[in-house]
This record gives C-alpha cells, sequence and structure tokens, in this order.
C-alpha cells in the first residue's frame, strides 16, 4: 500500500497547501451526504384521523305490500277467488279513508302444486297435482299519511281473517319524500368538521401545530338502501357517514 507523503524540498507554505487539499478532500463528501440526509427527511409529519356523522331523522313517508293468495283444484276457481279477495281488501282499505286511486293493484301470479302420494302398499310413489296457486299484490307506494296507515295495519288481519280472505300483509317500509343528497351532503360537513376538531385535539395534546389539509377520502354511508335512498323498517330512522382525512402537523 503507497502512503502519502509531502513532497521532498518542502516548505512551511508547500506543507500547508498540501494539507488543507487533503481536508476539503475529505470534507467535501461527508458534507454532501449530511445534505442529501436533511433533504431526504420531511420536514412535517402527517395525522390521519376518521371524521364520523351521525343523525336521527323521521321518516315522513311508507309503503306496504300486501299479498291475496289463494290454492284451488282448478287454474279457474283460484283466479276468480283473488280477484273477489282483492275486491274485499281494497273495500276495507277505502272504508279506513285509503283511497283506491292510491292503489296498485299488481298482475296474477300462477304456481302448481305437486306432491308424492302412495299409490300401493309397496310404498310406490307418484308425484300428483294438487292445485293451482293464484297471488296478486296490492300496494301503496311513498303514502304520506303514516299515522293512518299504521292504524290501519294493526287491526287488518284480524279483519279481514274475520271475512274469510286469505291477505297476508307485509311490513311497513318507511322513507323520505325528498332526495337524500342533501342529507349526504350535510352529513359528510359534519363529519369533516368532526376529523378536524379530532385532529386538532391529538395535535395539541402532542405539543404539535396542526398543518394543512393534505387528502380525504369518503368513506361509507349508513342507513341508506343500496340505491342511495333512505329507507327503514321504523319512523324513527338513524342515518351517519365516515371520511378519512390527513392533516401535516410540524
Amino acid at each position: 500500500m503507497q502512503m502519502l507523503s509531502s513532497p521532498p524540498s518542502s516548505s512551511p507554505l508547500v506543507t500547508f497547501a498540501f494539507g488543507l487539499g487533503i481536508a476539503l478532500g475529505l470534507s467535501c463528501p461527508v458534507y454532501l451526504l449530511g445534505r442529501a440526509i436533511i433533504r431526504a427527511v420531511p420536514s412535517s409529519e402527517v395525522l390521519k384521523v376518521r371524521g364520523v356523522a351521525q343523525e336521527e331523522i323521521e321518516l315522513d313517508r311508507v309503503d306496504w305490500t300486501i299479498t291475496v293468495e289463494y290454492m284451488r283444484p282448478t287454474v279457474e276457481a283460484a283466479y276468480a277467488e283473488v280477484n273477489e279477495g282483492v275486491d274485499r281488501v281494497v273495500e276495507y282499505l277505502e272504508k279506513k279513508g285509503i283511497a283506491a286511486a292510491a292503489l296498485r293493484v299488481g298482475p296474477h301470479q300462477q304456481s302448481t302444486e305437486r306432491r308424492y302420494v302412495k299409490v300401493d302398499k309397496l310404498g310406490n310413489q307418484e308425484l300428483r297435482l294438487e292445485g293451482y296457486r293464484v297471488s296478486r299484490q296490492i300496494q301503496l307506494l311513498g303514502y304520506p299519511d303514516i299515522d293512518r296507515l299504521e292504524s290501519v295495519e294493526r287491526g287488518f288481519s284480524a279483519d279481514l281473517r274475520r271475512t274469510g280472505t286469505q291477505a297476508r300483509p307485509g311490513p311497513l317500509r318507511y322513507g323520505l319524500r325528498d332526495s337524500a343528497d342533501e342529507l349526504k351532503a350535510r352529513l359528510l360537513d359534519l363529519a369533516s368538521r368532526n376529523a378536524f376538531r379530532r385532529a386538532e385535539s391529538i395535535a395539541k395534546s402532542s405539543g404539535a401545530h396542526l398543518g394543512r389539509l393534505r387528502a380525504a377520502r369518503q368513506g361509507a354511508f349508513t342507513g341508506f338502501d343500496g340505491s342511495g335512498r333512505v329507507r327503514g323498517g321504523d319512523r324513527r330512522h338513524r342515518i351517519g357517514a365516515l371520511v378519512t382525512v390527513d392533516y401535516s402537523v410540524q
């Protein structure tokens, strides 16, 4: 290995210049490395928080579906029974103050009923036709008088049973007349404010300073159906929204 040495005929000035060159040569890489490290360290950190908003609202519309269904040995008898049953249901609802114009009567739905029966002492079975099942639905959609319909629904089954009508009421489903877009916008605003308050509280308790907004992502809504409408099984209904927000902290 070859060692560095000063020139053979060195004066004090030459020796000083030689040493300074070595010092500068060694210090430059260290200086450049230090600058690279400083540039690689971010000047601020990111604080990720979630904002939540929840609201309880009162729904102002209601849907109701009633199914009239009969099974008879012939298809003609089944159709006749269903039509008579639909007429009795419509008449009953009109007497309770629900106009026939508000009702939607659907088409006939038909199916056959078959079952296996024993045909001999050996236990052999045969598939035989039992009858024809026919049904129709009566619907109230977006009905505004919720109090009236709730009162009708409570006594419906017992009253129709006394007339011999085979009518099966479905559950009441509540909704909103107006679009859900305004509700969603308000929930996002409330959730964003909630996220800011949380981030501010965390930064303050940590002795840091909350900086600018870096990113915002919309999360899920709750209380809305697959088509984005507000619907539920109760008149009082809870809706909500979740957002995720990134802030810089220093």
